[in-house]
């Protein structure tokens, strides 16, 4: 059972990890803001100096990134971060380069912004179990493995094994799904 969004987070990870993530996914804004302020600073007045503070920050946000992913799902993580970053850009462009962005584009990036946030929340009909996207997919499939379908005498010693990789002794395949009158099968997600 693995509930969707803010609420899921909570839930799914408890609430030491969801403030974790919640703290990631502000740092993660916050070194991409600084990168992005460096590089158009770097851009303006090349100083070697402001780019390694550059690299230096990107470098500690791809860590930060790597160690989120391991408290909470990567599209959770990268809606978080990206809808924090856009407003952070927008706010820095304005205040700080006097940039002027025009009404309506303030008001077209707040809407974006608001249906990002509207992503990351749970939906109102969640019932806790996870949709069955293989059915409208494809059905993921197991090959059974050369090594159990040979025949040996009863009376002869096992055959040797050979040492296989794990990627090498299993065998994965999908399988299309079965289409009728031009129509994939229903998916189950509603």
């Amino acid at each position: 059972m693995y509930p969707e969004g803010v609420v899921g987070l909570c839930t799914d990870m408890g609430v030491r990890n969801a403030w974790l993530g919640v703290g990631a996914v502000v740092t993660l804004a916050g070194l991409d803001l600084l990168g992005a302020y460096l590089a158009k600073e770097f851009s303006v007045k090349p100083r070697w100096i402001v780019m390694v503070a550059g690299l230096a920050a990107f470098g500690l946000l791809f860590f930060v990134y790597v160690k989120s992913l391991a408290l909470t799902d990567l599209w959770v993580v990268t809606f978080g971060w990206v809808v924090l970053l856009e407003v952070g850009v927008l706010v820095l462009d304005r205040l700080r380069f006097d940039t002027h962005i025009p009404t309506h584009k303030m008001v077209l990036a707040g809407m974006i912004v608001i249906l990002q946030v509207g992503l990351m929340l749970p939906s109102p009909h969640h019932s806790g179990a996870v949709p069955n996207v293989a059915n409208s997919v494809g059905t993921v499939t197991r090959a059974a493995s050369p090594r159990r379908t040979q025949a040996r005498p009863s009376n002869s010693a096992p055959l040797p094994q050979k040492k296989r990789s794990r990627a090498a002794s299993s065998n994965w395949s999908i399988a299309a799904p079965k289409i009728s009158n031009g129509r994939l099968p229903p998916s189950g997600c509603g």
